[in-house]
């Protein structure tokens, strides 16, 4: 941004001498170069210096791009030492001083900027330009309300400058003030509404305001010229890549690439989708170039701290407890999950350590299942892989064997598969019988796969088949499908639908386990989700969810089957969601869920939360 015109100060403090400056005045006829001409000269000089500084920031990311302006603010600083050592002159004085603060502002110094600023605007009101520049300061600061305030001063003397309504369209953003945005959105399609960029600017604050539906309408709303010009297939791509469609994305970065060498945005974006689809050695590696290229830039800056943030150790917690009042749910129950991860290894490697826990009290018997474990995790392009070895720290203390795949070939399907020797998901109500067949050791060999058909980040539907081989004879086949749906998006506010459906079969009719012959479930779950506070990278989010169904169980007797027929079920459940930057996340709720086993109706209410944590 080019915060010195061309006019320049001197052109401003000259208008103003032009009617009392003695040699000008009365007959029009030139007199003697007084010396404050003189000194003017002087500061148009290092006002060029600056401005030829300043527009060579836009060309040159490098780590010299300040070079040019480094030189003119030691320029400034000699020229106001040496007017003030030959007497002074206070407007030339004040005009190389609010250059220097404008230099300052576009070198990154942005604290001697502000300090000067306001200095100056002790002594005297600042030009609107000026003001311009402190109100940058202030969203750059992260002062949103403070930038509005001096935006919408500088507007006052130029109330059609379009890059001036952008600005305080960009604060509004950040103050999550959406009525005021959309009324500045309008005044700049009012100024200048045929300009294409005004019709991306729209585009993208409908995307950075999750409102991704008006933001492809407004893209699909262009001409085939201007969906395809660089600007047009970047706008196009980043939307895409918010919609979680990386793929589609990486395409359009390409595209606009292709058509602007170099564009720095195209670039970061090719970084991200590759990162995105698992290509994490090509990510890093175009995330290097940057750094040695546009090291300096503010994108570059965002994705290098991004990267270094994931590549981080991570602590990961999740622990859920519940309190019911039946024989199957069971009374009293914990269970916890922790998993401990490396820091990034080279060529998508990470190890970990697991260690999961569950225990329920059953009319004063207490089922505990503990296991520990270490793994390895690789990520490639379009799949990822873990495996983990480990062993029960209970009852039978056996070895187990974990492994689990993701394939992702599109944007629109992925697929995944997994297998337990020992799966964690068994019964706890199994795990502390003794006697007769179920013995110490009750387990189950698991197998699954499944599959996810992605529209955009608005609707998916995924579908799941399980396999259980229980040890004590026992066989369990899952069926699972879901339709998820988001039915309403506003800036703070979505909800979403989702439907499900379950069917599981066992062979064993005999098991003390809840083990029906059949069962099917219908259900409906409504996620109201708010974000209550945001302020960049940290954010608060509230949610409620409920979920209504009916369940269909028949049970194995003599002399026939037992149909318990339809029998309603719900949840509800209320959370919060805290994101305190790229390294720290954590989510708590509370529930109640009400549902019939054999006929009969159990409730459990619950705590749950989960902490991810990076260092």
């Amino acid at each position: 941004m080019h915060f010195l015109r061309p006019q320049g100060l001197i052109c401003l403090f000259l208008s103003s001498l032009a009617f009392s400056h003695p040699g000008w005045a009365g007959d029009g006829i030139p007199g003697p170069v007084s010396p404050a001409v003189h000194w003017w000269e002087v500061q148009e000089e290092n006002a060029a210096k600056i401005r030829a500084g300043i527009r060579h920031l836009d060309q040159d990311w490098s780590a010299q791009r300040y070079a040019k302006l480094d030189e003119a603010i030691e320029d400034n600083i000699a020229r106001l030492a040496r007017l003030r050592g030959e007497g002074g002159f206070a407007p030339v004085e004040r005009a190389l001083m609010l250059d220097r603060a404008l230099a300052l502002a576009a070198r990154g110094r942005d604290d001697e900027a502000d300090r000067l600023l306001r200095e100056l605007a002790g002594l005297a009101p600042l030009p609107p330009y000026a003001i311009r520049v402190a109100g940058d300061l202030a969203l750059r600061a992260r002062r949103p309300l403070d930038a509005i305030a001096l935006y919408r001063a500088s507007l006052a003397a130029s109330p059609d400058e379009v890059s001036l309504h952008v600005s305080l369209a960009y604060a509004y953003l950040e103050a999550g003030e959406d009525e005021a945005l959309e009324r500045t959105l309008t005044e700049i399609e009012r100024i200048d509404g045929a300009a294409l960029e005004t019709r991306l600017l729209r585009a993208r604050m409908h995307r950075f305001s999750d409102r991704p539906r008006l933001a492809q309408q407004m893209l699909d709303a262009l001409s085939e010229e201007e969906r395809h010009s660089p600007a047009g297939e970047l706008e196009a791509a980043a939307l895409a890549q918010a919609r979680g469609l990386p793929r589609t994305a990486r395409a359009g970065y390409a595209r606009a690439e292709a058509q602007a060498p170099g564009n720095v945005h195209a670039k970061i974006g090719l970084a991200e989708t590759a990162w995105a689809m698992g290509e994490l050695e090509e990510a890093k590696a175009l995330i290097d170039e940057l750094i040695v290229t546009m090291p300096e830039h503010p994108g570059v800056l965002r994705l290098l701290k991004a990267w270094e943030s994931a590549a981080r150790a991570r602590l990961s917690l999740e622990l859920n407890a519940g309190q019911g009042h039946g024989r199957v749910s069971g009374k009293d129950d914990l269970s916890t999950d922790l998993w401990l991860y490396s820091p990034l290894l080279g060529n998508g490697f990470r190890v970990f350590a697991h260690h999961h826990r569950v225990m329920a009290d059953f009319d004063e018997n207490r089922a505990d299942h503990i296991r520990a474990g270490v793994g390895v995790e690789m990520t490639r392009r379009d799949w990822s892989l873990a495996a983990e070895l480990g062993s029960e720290r209970t009852f039978a203390r056996k070895a187990t064997i974990s492994l689990r795949g993701d394939w992702q070939p599109s944007d629109r399907w992925a697929f995944r598969a997994a297998f337990e020797s020992r799966a964690d998901d068994v019964s706890v109500k199994g795990r502390y019988y003794h006697l007769g067949d179920f013995g110490a050791d009750l387990a189950a060999r698991r197998f699954s796969v499944g599959a996810t058909r992605t529209e955009d980040e608005s609707r998916r539907q995924s579908i799941d088949v399980g396999y259980y081989d229980f040890t004590d004879g026992n066989e369990r086949a899952t069926l699972s499908a879901t339709w998820f749906e988001r039915i309403y998006s506003v800036p703070r506010n979505a909800v979403d639908l989702q439907f499900a459906a379950y069917t599981s079969r066992n062979t064993r009719t005999d098991a003390e386990y809840f083990n029906p012959k059949r069962d099917y479930a219908l259900s409906a779950t409504v996620v109201s989700d708010w974000l209550s506070w945001h302020a960049y990278e940290r954010r608060f989010n509230q949610r409620v969810a409920a979920t209504v169904g009916g369940y269909r169980q028949w049970a194995a007797a003599r002399p026939a089957d037992v149909d318990y027929g339809w029998k309603g079920f719900g949840e509800l459940r209320y959370e919060h969601e805290w994101r305190m930057g790229d390294d720290a996340s954590a989510r708590y709720g509370l529930g109640v869920r009400r549902f019939p086993y054999d006929g009969e109706h159990e409730t459990r209410a619950y705590l749950y939360a989960s902490l991810v944590f990076r260092f």
